[in-house]
């Protein structure tokens, strides 16, 4: 019985290939990949997947009460996010070649550069946090598209995950006859929070 359930599929494959060659194989495939996608097949990992990085934006919390008013750095142009753990190692004598080891305390921050521009309110508030030495509130945002944006011009998405940390870093840099810079660290107090749990 199984053997004749192999030999059906292969029938299927072979009339999937030939109507393929035929013809119409671009919107085909781009449609069976749609749908073993929203399927969750385990054949999704045949087709290539990934994302655009200008999709993902760093959010920062500038109120200055304990209300939320979370705007969107200006200008950004990359963002780096890290999780790090540390290693304790717990290996013996009787360890073995690669030894043994724990999680220890975990480490996270954010990196993003920006275009800088000395009269933007944001960087300006991010500063003053800075030399206050006062903590920081990020959210990860995930815009829909390239160009989503509602009826009042407002980017569209999601926020993912927010977090509260200190800025570590915070370096400008002007070279001679291209764009002056930002450069901005933080680093997490606590540990992330889903957007649904924010």
């Amino acid at each position: 019985m199984f053997e004749l359930f192999l030999i059906v599929l292969a029938l299927i494959f072979i009339a999937a290939f030939a109507w393929f060659k035929r013809g119409g194989a671009d919107r085909s495939m781009i449609r069976l990949e749609a749908m073993l996608r929203a399927t969750a097949s385990p054949f999704v990992g045949l087709f290539a997947v990934g994302q655009n990085g200008a999709t993902v934006l760093i959010k920062i919390n500038i109120s200055e009460s304990s209300g939320d008013n979370f705007v969107f750095l200006t200008g950004q142009t990359n963002a780096t996010i890290n999780d790090t753990t540390d290693q304790i190692d717990i290996a013996d004598k009787l360890s073995g070649r690669l030894g043994e080891r724990l999680p220890g305390r975990a480490t996270a921050s954010i990196a993003v550069d920006v275009n800088f521009l000395r009269t933007d309110p944001v960087l300006a508030f991010i500063k003053g946090e800075y030399r206050n030495r006062r903590q920081i509130t990020a959210t990860v945002f995930d815009r829909d598209s390239l160009d989503a944006v509602d009826s009042v011009g407002a980017i569209t998405g999601s926020d993912i995950e927010s977090c509260v940390g200190i800025i570590t870093n915070l370096s400008e840099t002007h070279p001679d006859n291209d764009k002056s810079t930002l450069s901005l660290e933080i680093a997490l107090n606590n540990d992330w929070v889903p957007a649904a749990s924010a």
